[in-house]
């Protein structure tokens, strides 16, 4: 299952006031990427019903020299061109789409595989198959006066992310500390770029989120734990 159950992003702004993010290198149409064989020809085959138009572009340059090496190499800027348009045609909106985009290039960039292109034919299954709302609409709402509650509208996390982020700055900022509860969503995705962003804003930032019990703990043979990441920034 996708699907996560109550999310959390904390954020508290640093009592001195500097930048200390340091940018990574972003893709200017020369960076490539690598990633396994098998797992690369296994994602586009899987996006094939969706975005086939999109494979002829010569952006992915996929050599046929690589068929039978260990790597498979695309310009990193292919990534989210590919990703945006598979999640177009498999239901979502261009807001949900670039989203979702973004967050899977971002992971892609930074060497993370599992929350890169790997996870696009589990995305486009769960819009055509109608678990997630890809015209999901985020409603944000100032339940205390540092708590803003993030209603997702039933679709995948980084559009809700997205939508909450300036906002949710400006209220730490204002109150000294914050919460911001995302529900109603599924899958979070990569986190830390959630957090990068509002240590650019000169924020301490920490997200969390939970998730059904699914790991026994040692010894045992029923699941009990959840897999709880964290991310953090400043």
């Amino acid at each position: 299952s996708s699907e996560t159950v109550g999310p959390y992003a904390l954020a508290s702004r640093m009592l001195v006031t500097c930048h200390c993010h340091i940018p990574r290198s972003e893709a200017k149409g020369i960076a490539d990427f690598q990633i396994s064989h098998l797992r690369a020809f296994a994602v586009l085959r899987s996006l094939t019903s969706y975005s086939q138009p999109i494979l002829r572009d010569p952006i992915f340059r996929i050599r046929p020299s690589a068929m039978s090496s260990d790597t498979v190499h695309l310009e990193l800027s292919a990534v989210k061109t590919l990703a945006l348009a598979a999640l177009l045609n498999a239901g979502c909106n261009k807001g949900n789409a670039t989203a979702i985009a973004k967050t899977v290039w971002k992971a892609e960039r930074d060497g993370c595989s599992s929350h890169g292109l790997f996870r696009i034919p589990g995305y486009c299954r769960s819009l055509k198959n109608g678990k997630v709302n890809g015209e999901a609409e985020p409603r944000l709402e100032r339940t205390a006066p540092s708590v803003l509650w993030v209603d997702g509208d039933g679709g995948y996390t980084p559009l809700a992310l997205e939508a909450m982020t300036s906002d949710f700055a400006e209220l730490t900022k204002s109150q000294g500390v914050a919460v911001a509860a995302i529900t109603n969503t599924f899958h979070f995705a990569a986190m830390w770029p959630e957090v990068e962003e509002l240590a650019k804003r000169g924020l301490c930032a920490i997200a969390c989120t939970s998730y059904k019990p699914c790991i026994p703990p040692a010894g045992g043979t029923k699941p009990l734990f959840g897999t709880n990441p964290l991310a953090f920034a400043w």
